[in-house]
């Protein structure tokens, strides 16, 4: 028999809900599932159900792990320095914006900063969807070069994360969240 997962968004505050067979189901925070883990369990759960515990919540992790990696991990140290770095709302809709339709692979990673600054000029330029005017064009594009590679990744890593799962959620309500974030990471992984 196939074992049954599923992955939502909880809604609020970048948390997930991973919920696994016989309804046993782990809450987390986006890209930090080993520092955020809250177990939930089902009431009337058998003594046999229980001693299994372990071995339901390693195979939900590994699923997990196996299907969903950009939701459970990241880098939060360059997160949250990209974050800071990308500091207003609309920053966030124009790169939602520029690569929603962006194939990322693994050769990405060594030029991440490069590719990401010339799709968001190309859609600041050619495009500009949601109105940026010149001072907010000048600053983002201005802000997306202080971006290192690792940095950029993470950008990349978060809105493909928003189209993939997020996609229903108004934008604006995304991105007010995910200035949040670096304030829900714990201090010892910011960086600082």
């Amino acid at each position: 028999m196939e074992k049954k997962f599923y992955l939502v968004p909880s809604g609020k505050n970048m948390m997930w809900t991973a919920v696994g067979e016989h309804g046993i189901s782990i809450e987390f925070r986006e890209g930090l599932f080993n520092q955020s883990q809250k177990v939930s369990t089902p009431e009337g759960l058998t003594s046999e159900q229980v001693e299994k515990m372990p071995t339901y919540l390693r195979e939900i992790g590994e699923w997990l792990a196996e299907n969903h990696e950009e939701v459970v991990t990241c880098h939060p140290a360059a997160r949250c320095h990209a974050i800071w770095t990308l500091d207003n709302e609309r920053y966030w809709y124009a790169i939602a914006d520029a690569t929603k339709s962006l194939l990322v692979d693994a050769s990405w990673s060594d030029n991440a900063s490069t590719f990401l600054y010339s799709e968001v000029e190309d859609y600041i330029n050619f495009e500009n969807g949601i109105g940026l005017d010149e001072k907010e064009q000048c600053n983002l594009l201005g802000s997306l070069s202080m971006l290192d590679d690792e940095e950029a990744m993470e950008v990349v890593n978060i809105v493909y994360v928003f189209w993939q799962h997020y996609n229903e959620r108004a934008l604006e309500d995304w991105a007010r969240e995910l200035l949040w974030w670096p304030a829900w990471c714990p201090d010892e992984l910011r960086g600082m």
